[in-house]
């Protein structure tokens, strides 16, 4: 039995890594919609590590960074980390587009670009004549 993990998973494996993290998150946001981090910071505990704990899943009213400060930025990096994933099968299933003969190739549409955007000779001179500034 070998305890290696896979380091490529095949097409329809899950990155359980992945699953596990965003389960967390949805289950401290299950906890932020039952009103469970109010209970944890109620005086009626007497309990200054509960507390501090339960703080840690408020926003700071004004400055500073709290653990609950973090989840949307959670959400980025699942949203981030899992990309690559769902592109990358679709991206490599389709065949490559053939490039129709004769047309440009990236470089040459950007020298082209580049010539038309090159000042003429003629550029500096006005054509129309314009009345004097007073």
């Amino acid at each position: 039995m070998s305890l290696q993990a896979d380091p490529d998973p095949g097409p329809g494996e899950r990155l359980l890594s992945l699953d596990f993290f965003r389960g967390f998150t949805m289950f401290l946001l299950i906890g932020e919609a039952t009103a469970i981090y109010e209970r944890l910071i109620d005086p009626a505990l007497h309990n200054p590590l509960i507390q501090t704990i339960g703080l840690q899943f408020h926003h700071h009213p004004w400055n500073g960074l709290r653990f609950w400060d973090l989840i949307q930025p959670f959400f980025m990096f699942i949203v981030g980390v899992a990309m690559p994933f769902s592109i990358g099968p679709a991206r490599c299933s389709r065949p490559p587009t053939p490039r129709r003969a004769g047309a440009p190739t990236a470089s040459e549409r950007g020298r082209r670009c580049a010539a038309r955007c090159r000042p003429s000779p003629s550029a500096g001179r006005s054509k129309t004549a314009w009345p004097p500034r007073r």
